[in-house]
């Protein structure tokens, strides 16, 4: 994660642009110069952070009482949530809704834009008629 950040420092803004461009074909030009600036922004003194406070996070979780959306994709592409991590997830929160959009990696929303809002529409629509 350092080499990544520090890199972001190396490039120009149009730089950074081009590459993720290359890296991520499907997202839209309109994400690309908020996704560079925001590279440009990070402050390096994030590096120096020192260790994170312990959190419970099993209680954290349990304690989850409204209805919610956890929305995976591919690991292979970047995803960060397992289909059995989001399965145990679901076993701690039963009113926990999950899915999955395919050909979408860590950003979801940047690599399947369409989907996405399918799926958080189709929740909120669901979530709003049920109350």
């Amino acid at each position: 994660m350092r080499d990544r950040i520090t890199g972001f420092k190396t490039k120009t803004r149009e730089e950074l642009i081009a590459v993720q461009r290359a890296e991520t074909p499907g997202w839209s030009e309109g994400e690309l110069s908020p996704w560079a600036d925001a590279k440009l922004r990070v402050s390096l003194s994030v590096l120096q952070r020192g260790a994170a406070p312990v959190v419970d996070w099993l209680a954290l979780v349990r304690g989850i009482v409204c209805p919610a959306l956890l929305i995976t994709a591919d690991p292979t592409r970047g995803a960060i949530v397992a289909e059995t991590d989001a399965a145990a997830l679901q076993a701690l929160v039963p009113q926990l809704r999950v899915a999955h959009i395919a050909d979408a990696g860590h950003n979801i929303r940047r690599d399947q834009f369409d989907r996405y809002m399918q799926v958080v529409r189709g929740f909120l629509g669901e979530t709003y008629r049920a109350s």
